[in-house]
């Protein structure tokens, strides 16, 4: 029986396209820095990182504060953070990020294919990213984490690119390198790709069980898959 063809491909942004973890350190710890608050390590950023800014903030200020991603914060503080991370990484966006080794020419590669971004990153910094990087043009449609009501790992934002590329589920595919992407590809029934070279340790997304997995960007071009 020969194996249905991949004919739309759905990216995550950090850690997959991109490799912003640095300016993301920057500017939490920064922030922190602001409000007379400890950094936070390079390690415990990437753990925090993939569910938006609010949770991220919170979850880096449980941490310096209380050593308690958990802790009950008053959450005045928590949306002036929120504010100050926001100005703050919107200078240091472009600092130290890039596109992964190879990625423009794979997704080049993948010219015969759709192409989607679904990040949970606030579109904002999505779009202006990829346009930074003028790797917006690859994609026919662009989503941040507060493009719809739902983010990953809720299976909406895969639902919305099903419906408006008319796309076939048993045809797609979700690259990513957090928990969110796999378990959104998941639960929306489409075929999943962890990227190990991203933020999440190999051990946490291999024990998802993901259809594929890269170690390198431009490993996709490998996969027969397309």
């Amino acid at each position: 029986m020969q194996q249905t063809k991949i004919k739309t491909i759905i990216f995550d942004l950090d850690g997959t396209i991109l490799n912003t973890g640095r300016d993301i350190l920057t500017s939490i710890n920064l922030t922190l820095e602001s409000f007379g608050y400890q950094p936070i390590t390079y390690e415990k950023c990437l753990q925090y990182v993939g569910d938006g800014i609010d949770l991220f903030v919170e979850r880096a200020l449980g941490d310096s504060v209380y050593q308690d991603i958990y802790h009950k914060l008053d959450q005045n503080i928590v949306l002036q953070a929120i504010k100050v991370y926001k100005d703050n990484y919107s200078k240091h966006l472009f600092d130290t990020t890039k596109p992964y080794p190879g990625a423009r020419e794979t997704l080049a590669g993948l010219q015969n294919l759709k192409k989607v971004v679904i990040s949970n990153k606030h579109y904002e910094y999505v779009l202006k990213m990829l346009q930074y990087f003028q790797l917006d043009s690859f994609f026919e449609i662009i989503m941040g984490g507060n493009s719809l009501e739902n983010q990953k790992p809720h299976p909406e934002p895969i639902y919305y690119v099903l419906n408006k590329l008319q796309s076939n589920i048993q045809e797609m595919i979700i690259v990513g390198d957090t928990d969110k992407d796999i378990k959104a590809g998941q639960a929306a029934g489409i075929k999943t790709c962890a990227a190990l070279y991203g933020m999440r340790p190999e051990k946490e997304l291999l024990a998802l069980e993901p259809d594929y997995l890269i170690r390198e960007f431009g490993e996709l071009l490998n996969l027969d898959i397309f």
